[in-house]
């Protein structure tokens, strides 16, 4: 969810990811609502594969988006807070993450995020993973928008590097109408590294209140 969410945003959205490399999915579960012009909250339920084709419960999370500039500027900017719990022995998580977002004009919107993860509890460690993610898109007539997208993990601040060894990856991606407040979005990513994925095929369906 960028920093430029609505006064009155409420939806859900189901998310699904395959990948061709060990033939896993990835299915998630979000709920959002804004409480008021500079407050939103999420809920996310994630489940995965795992080696034997078991689908297994992976995290649950909660996040707090807060806006910290002014709605509707050409610039927005916003503070995200989260906290992930995860099941069978796993480290818990908390987030601290930095979204901006660009109106350029004629449709088009950049946008870009920081996010920073630390791990608590049993197993965890003491370096704080980061990451990088950049889109540029376009809005269409009729709902459509059209862009691409780019993530980098930046791996842990103990050994941070920008590409080298890292699993960057880079894809288009189209949504479409498909309702008065339902949108779907393809997107197929690639990966730029040898630490990369080859590809990952993604498909969110969005559904408004």
């Amino acid at each position: 969810m960028p920093p430029g969410f609505g006064i009155e945003h409420e939806s859900v959205q189901y998310r699904i990811t395959y990948d061709p490399d060990d033939t896993r999915w990835v299915q998630r579960l979000h709920y959002q609502k804004s409480l008021d012009d500079r407050f939103l909250y999420r809920l996310i339920g994630q489940t995965r594969e795992t080696g034997t084709t078991e689908v297994k419960v992976d995290f649950a999370q909660a996040e707090l988006w807060w806006r910290i500039t002014p709605r509707g500027g050409l610039w927005e900017s916003g503070l995200r807070f989260d906290a992930r719990l995860r099941p069978d022995g796993r480290p818990e998580q908390l987030g601290a993450n930095w979204g901006n977002q660009w109106s350029l004009g004629n449709g088009w919107r950049a946008r870009l995020s920081g996010f920073s993860r630390l791990q608590v509890g049993r197993g965890s460690g003491n370096a704080v993973a980061m990451d990088v993610r950049a889109q540029l898109s376009r809005r269409l007539p009729d709902r459509w928008s059209v862009g691409a997208e780019l993530y980098v993990p930046l791996g842990n601040t103990d050994d941070m590097r920008f590409f080298k060894g890292r699993g960057v990856l880079l894809g288009p991606f189209v949504s479409i109408p498909a309702g008065k407040k339902r949108s779907v979005r393809l997107q197929p990513l690639l990966g730029l590294t040898q630490d990369s994925r080859d590809v990952q095929l993604r498909l969110w369906v969005t559904q408004g209140f």
